[in-house]
């Protein structure tokens, strides 16, 4: 990362061109909600200078949350309205499976998708950063149809691996 950002401020991109790096829930403690995590003591070594790095560049640190898996794992405590982002304070991101299994469905992906996209561009912030934009992503590009495991898995992309347009999607 840092050798990228050498490069980038060299043809003075520094200011059009961010370094980031998402991270694994894995290395997170107490992660319901979202806005409550910690990272395990272990991780700390060499989790801190990454956060260092990113805070002197002004660059987020994004972190790879599945409200999906949030949801099917404690329907009971955590909503299909919080994962979709259909309740106030929403403080995730990630991505939603089209079809696949328990809660993976077209309709239910739509929602999330747009209501995702419509609280970062609503400048609504976070639990922690009330009034401020937020950096998202969508979690994938393309289904992954050849991808092993759960059905689940090969669903995630916003695109067919065809490449066609799975959502109606505005940015």
């Amino acid at each position: 990362m840092e050798n990228v950002q050498r490069v980038i401020t060299a043809f003075r991109l520094n200011n059009r061109v961010k370094i980031s790096t998402a991270i694994e829930t894995g290395l997170l403690a107490n992660t319901y909600p979202p806005s409550q995590s910690t990272f395990h003591g272990d991780v700390t070594s060499f989790i801190k200078p990454i956060i260092e790095f990113l805070k002197q560049n002004n660059a987020p640190l994004l972190a790879n949350i599945y409200p999906y898996f949030a949801y099917i794992g404690d329907p009971d405590h955590v909503t299909l309205s919080y994962a979709i982002f259909a309740q106030p304070e929403p403080d995730s991101s990630g991505g939603w499976p089209s079809e696949g299994g328990f809660g993976g469905s077209m309709g239910i992906a739509t929602i999330y998708y747009r209501n995702l996209i419509g609280h970062a561009k609503s400048k609504a912030g976070t639990i922690h950063k009330p009034g401020k934009p937020i950096e998202t992503y969508l979690f994938a590009m393309f289904d992954e149809n050849l991808k092993i495991g759960p059905e689940t898995e090969k669903h995630f992309g916003v695109f067919y691996p065809d490449k066609t347009q799975k959502y109606n999607l505005t940015f």
